[in-house]
């Protein structure tokens, strides 16, 4: 790649990441997840997240998530979906998983996420409960018990929506 070309990329970023950040948006570093007031959008993935969890709600003035995140048991959770905003899939929870952070999800991205247990859907059956633990970032499904009380952070696909479309369930 020639100087030349290598620069223009760096510009075209640049841009990029300007024209986001003059939307009120918040760019990370490698401007994979995108944030503006109570959303995430997570640019390789094509989805975008609650930013606090099930129960918190995002405080502006703060950039932080106050309140408490709430525990439901996992058809308590289903029963939250509506508007295309749903309980994750398990390789879905996963990917925003960061190794290494404590908790172990983006920080900047998702403030005060609990370090504790999410729910999951199975990739394959929506109607399976798995979980995710940001504790330590293990996976793993429960079987049987749905009833364990443990937090949602809710998705849906695609970016967000440009207008005040639907929003997360609180």
């Amino acid at each position: 790649m020639t100087a030349r070309r290598w620069c223009r990329r760096v510009r075209l970023g640049l841009a990029i990441s300007n024209a986001l950040l003059l939307a009120g948006a918040a760019v990370a570093a490698d401007a994979r997840l995108v944030a503006r007031d109570a959303l995430v959008y997570d640019r390789k993935t094509d989805l975008t997240w609650q930013r606090c969890s099930y129960g918190q709600r995002w405080d502006a003035a703060t950039a932080r998530c106050s309140g408490e995140a709430l525990r439901l048991g996992f058809d308590e959770a289903k029963r939250l979906e509506r508007d295309g905003w749903r309980v994750p899939r398990l390789d879905e929870l996963v990917s925003i998983m960061v190794r290494g952070a404590v908790p172990v999800i983006d920080n900047e991205a998702f403030p005060d996420t609990p370090a504790t247990y999410f729910w999951a859907t199975d990739n394959r059956d929506a109607g399976a409960s798995w979980y995710v633990s940001f504790e330590d970032g293990r996976t793993n499904h429960y079987y049987p018990p749905r009833t364990n009380r443990d937090r949602v952070r809710f998705v849906r696909s695609g970016p967000w929506p440009r207008d005040s479309g639907p929003r997360p369930p609180r």
